[in-house]
């Protein structure tokens, strides 16, 4: 039987769920977070994510995983906090409490549950595409080199990887990206600098950036996207990821006590 309400209400603490959790997760262990007083938060990117993911129509074999995925999330419906607004709509929140999700959690429940219904061949060749974003991939990974070339330009200390700060620039970028994503609708003023809660967001992506230099490694396009799922982690979150790359992040930079682990 669900919790009373007021559970929920007063000491539920949440943990904002990557993608990648949806596809190894078992009904018992959402119903037994919540009775221990975990809420688990999927917001609108992660719904997407999987509505628009590769695995689709990869192959017979993906596309049973991707349902798997979709079936966890169904199957707990009444577990589980959905956030519909966007990354970039959610960061700017607090200067417009007016703002509006452009989809809601509604029309993704809708589509999943016809789509677990149906069989590979019905969707291998009618799926829905992702955007192309590949062109701020490019420039998020000529940023990584950047930092690479701005880090070495700096000879004099030993450690200069360290030592030199680059989380100003990436704290620009995010607010780069979220002020040129909202222009659009030309209704919400600029984001002029980031909530103390998104210095996580700032010092992971910084911290993933900085590590890409360092080793000649490139983001993919879902990589940088996944990054802003911590756009919705606030400083009495917890975070729940599979990834290696973010999961050194965190270790990395002294975060691990945000970070989610499975007893």
């Amino acid at each position: 039987m669900k919790p009373p309400i007021q559970n929920r209400l007063n000491f539920m603490r949440r943990i904002i769920a990557d993608t990648n959790i949806w596809y190894e997760i078992e009904k018992a262990e959402v119903i037994k977070l919540y009775r221990n007083n975990f809420q688990i938060v999927v917001p609108i990117i992660v719904l997407n994510e999987l509505y628009t993911s590769p695995k689709i129509h990869l192959s017979e074999i993906s596309f049973s995983k991707l349902k798997k995925a979709i079936t966890a999330i169904l199957d707990n419906l009444e577990y589980i906090e959905f956030i519909d607004l966007g990354p970039f709509e959610y960061l700017v929140r607090e200067i417009s409490p007016d703002i509006e999700p452009k989809i809601d959690h509604d029309f993704f429940i809708r589509e999943f549950k016809a789509l677990i219904k149906l069989d590979y061949n019905a969707v291998k060749d009618n799926h829905t595409v992702r955007a192309d974003i590949s062109g701020l991939t490019n420039f998020i990974n000529e940023t990584s080199i950047a930092y690479g070339k701005e880090i070495n330009k700096h000879q004099g200390t030993k450690n200069k990887f360290v030592t030199l700060s680059t989380l100003q620039k990436t704290e620009e970028l995010i607010l780069k990206y979220t002020n040129e994503n909202l222009e659009v609708s030309g209704k919400y003023p600029k984001l002029i600098k980031l909530n103390p809660d998104n210095i996580l967001l700032a010092s992971i992506f910084d911290n993933l950036l900085r590590t890409a230099s360092k080793v000649g490694n490139k983001f993919e396009n879902n990589d940088w996207v996944d990054i802003f799922i911590l756009s919705y982690v606030g400083k009495n979150d917890l975070y729940w990821t599979n990834e290696r790359s973010k999961l050194k992040a965190f270790k990395n930079l002294n975060y691990e006590s945000q970070l989610f682990i499975p007893a």
